[in-house]
């Protein structure tokens, strides 16, 4: 007969809960793995580095201990965190599925707010790709109403990502935290309406219509669109006469490995680093090598937010990691020849 080993895991708050030991422990993640998939060494310590950076961003200090109780379960199954135990459990079906992350930030750091705001933060920093393309859809009125009210499954997650993107624009992350802090889980929609207009004034429905743009002097409607934040996880690169070679994970057993998605994100074994300076590019790499690099620390747009014939920039104090990239690197051990590393090589861009 089969035994399974129980364990007594304390939530900050919440006492002691049994469950069957935990595949990996982090500073702050319990990770189990039920997905049948193999776990790679390092996705707990992802998990932890990313949650570092979500609470870093917003101003707010982790808890201490372990106050995420993470289940990797069948990757058919998109996720969701609840608040258990004084802690949150999660279950998702992708080993590090950063919106419920974002979620687990929001219940043990902020107070409960409406739905929409949930979400659409959580789509914001959660480096979602369910929602890549959000449309072109911008409603006003009782048309925002209808689609920025009730629970998480009534709202329209791309126009709750949209309010929360052009809200962060225009009045901060203080502004945002502000917001959130005046309202809770079951204001009205008149609610949020009188609040936004008593702290910021103006109208909500604001936040979802063009604005004015001086081009070539005259004055033009432009759409605002979505926005998202790459978090800066990972080991420091430097220049060396102004080239990178790096090293890539060899496969899941590589220590230093996160666990691939089979459903978002990388698709192989992978690692992060963060560079800082001169954004850099992909020289080369050798073959099943694949290395991204996206701007992190920064609010990152699917439009250019043009404002009187410039870039306009997010508020100074809410993104103070300008210059920094993140490098992610995933290694395709099938296309990995026998005997080679998986080496990469950076170059500064143009």
């Amino acid at each position: 007969m089969a035994t399974v080993v129980t364990t007594l895991t304390c939530l900050i708050g919440g006492g002691c809960v049994s469950a069957e030991e935990p595949d990996q422990v982090g500073t702050w993640v319990a990770l189990y793995n039920e997905s049948g998939e193999e776990l790679c060494p390092a996705t707990a310590s992802y998990i932890d580095s990313y949650l570092e950076q979500v609470f870093l961003l917003f101003g707010e200090v982790p808890p201490r201990g372990v106050f995420v109780r993470y289940y990797w379960v069948d990757h058919s199954y998109t996720g969701f965190a609840r608040a258990s135990g004084g802690g949150t459990r999660i279950e998702a079906g992708s080993p590090a599925y950063e919106h419920e992350l974002v979620h687990a930030f929001q219940q043990n750091a902020w107070p409960q707010s409406p739905a929409f705001l949930r979400e659409g933060l959580a789509e914001l920093a959660g480096n979602s790709i369910i929602l890549q393309d959000a449309g072109s859809y911008r409603p006003t009125g009782e048309q925002l109403d209808e689609a920025l009210s009730g629970p998480p499954e009534s709202v329209d997650y791309a126009v709750a990502w949209l309010v929360v993107s052009q809200l962060i624009l225009e009045h901060g992350v203080s502004g945002l935290r502000d917001f959130w802090f005046e309202l809770g889980p079951s204001s009205s929609m008149a609610e949020v309406r009188q609040t936004y207009t008593r702290l910021f004034g103006g109208s909500l429905d604001e936040l979802v219509q063009p604005f004015p743009v001086t081009i070539g002097g005259e004055q033009v409607p432009f759409d605002r669109g979505v926005c998202r934040v790459e978090f800066c996880t990972g080991e420091p690169l430097a220049w060396e006469s102004e080239r990178i070679r790096g090293m890539g994970v060899s496969g899941c057993d590589d220590v230093d490995a996160v666990s691939p998605s089979l459903s978002q994100g990388p698709q192989f074994p992978w690692k992060d680093y963060v560079v800082e300076g001169v954004e850099p590019v992909v020289a080369e790499a050798a073959p099943g090598v694949y290395v991204e690099v996206e701007q992190c620390g920064v609010l990152l747009c699917d439009h250019y937010t043009v404002r009187d014939e410039g870039l306009a920039q997010p508020p100074p104090e809410t993104w103070e990691q300008q210059g920094r990239y993140r490098v992610r690197v995933a290694t395709d051990s099938d296309e990995l020849a026998p005997g080679t590393e998986p080496t990469f090589e950076l170059i500064p861009g143009a």
